[in-house]
């Protein structure tokens, strides 16, 4: 992380940053070269940060038949969770992980929960399909959100969490619940509990293309933009997690939170408290996240990128900072304003 004084008096609680139009960006080569002597191109882009930090969330539950302690875990532990994101300008919305048109619920009946179509959170009827900050408490929605985490247990063990969100995006076209609760300049953070695989063990990648971690991706970018900042979280079986014995690998979601930074955590686990703490706090370090047009080059000899950020006055105002891969995360909020992100990169 970068440690530089800032000169912003006035810092609000909460800010977001939106990249400008495509006339506010370039990419010019002035023959400069990086601190192991290759040639890089310089870029400047433009951010307006504003007040207010919008964040979509999306919960995408396993709901198979193997799946009964994780959601009541998941569910009696979610207070941790709400309480570090409630002073955010939250949705929040639920599905699962089976990929049929339709699913059943706990009872039996049929539901359409499935295939990116989200679950209400008032009743198995009901029509509140987003929570909103603006309407509802962090409280109240804790409480609605922990009892509609209980999807039962009755869908499809071929379960498909990369597929979901990826169907969710695609369905808010032409779904009013969807588009209700995708906002275009939100972040966006999916949330996945699954003990599974996706398709139980990764082989209909080469036939499902929307279950592919990079597809989803691409589709996020396609549907808002490059800039759009975006983590996949997987609470699943890692790689590494050899004391979980009772889920399978779960190679395609850990590597859908590694292609997007999101967090990852053991399905395994008893108590979900530590695990849903670190993922409440990567929700609110999104808000202060902007996304870089490509990897900046280290300038001069210490290990990490280089970033400048200016202010409309012409004054450099980099404050401390950290890097994955091409997102930059602040480690406290820019005052509203317009900025330039100034950086190099490798040609293209």
């Amino acid at each position: 992380m970068k440690h530089v004084k800032s000169i912003l008096s006035s810092v609000p609680v909460a800010t977001t940053f939106c990249s400008c139009s495509n006339a506010d960006f370039k990419m010019i080569d002035d023959g400069h070269f990086n601190a192991a002597g290759i040639h890089v191109l310089s870029v400047e882009q433009g951010v307006d940060v504003q007040a207010d930090a919008p964040v979509d969330i999306l919960f995408v539950i396993d709901n198979s038949a193997s799946m009964k302690q994780e959601q009541v875990n998941f569910g009696a532990k979610i207070d941790g969770f709400m309480s570090l994101i409630k002073d955010l300008n939250w949705h929040i919305a639920l599905t699962t992980t089976d990929s049929k048109a339709m699913t059943k619920d706990a009872g039996g009946a049929a539901r359409a929960w499935s295939d990116g179509q989200l679950r209400p959170f008032d009743s198995d009827e009901g029509k509140q399909y987003v929570l909103k900050s603006d309407e509802i408490s962090a409280t109240e929605a804790q409480v609605k959100l922990a009892a509609a985490i209980q999807v039962g247990l009755l869908g499809s063990g071929d379960e498909r969490g990369v597929n979901a969100a990826y169907r969710a995006i695609e369905r808010s076209a032409d779904t009013a619940a969807n588009a209700g609760f995708f906002r275009a300049n939100a972040r966006l953070a999916v949330v996945l509990i699954s003990d599974e695989n996706e398709c139980s063990n990764g082989s209909c990648l080469s036939t499902s293309p929307k279950s592919v971690p990079a597809n989803l991706v691409s589709l996020v970018q396609s549907t808002w933009g490059r800039d759009k900042i975006f983590t996949f979280n997987s609470i699943a079986k890692m790689a590494a997690d050899t004391k979980c014995t009772t889920a399978a690998v779960a190679s395609v979601y850990e590597e859908a939170s590694n292609l997007t930074g999101g967090v990852t955590g053991s399905v395994c686990s008893n108590d979900y408290t530590t695990l849903l703490s670190n993922l409440g706090n990567r929700v609110v370090e999104l808000v202060d996240s902007m996304q870089l047009s490509c990897l900046p080059e280290d300038m001069n000899g210490d290990g990490i990128g280089d970033v400048s950020i200016i202010s409309t006055a012409g004054q450099e105002v980099t404050t401390p900072f950290k890097l994955t891969g091409a997102r930059l995360t602040l480690s406290s909020p820019l005052a509203e304003g317009h900025y330039r992100l100034q950086y190099h990169c490798m040609p293209q």
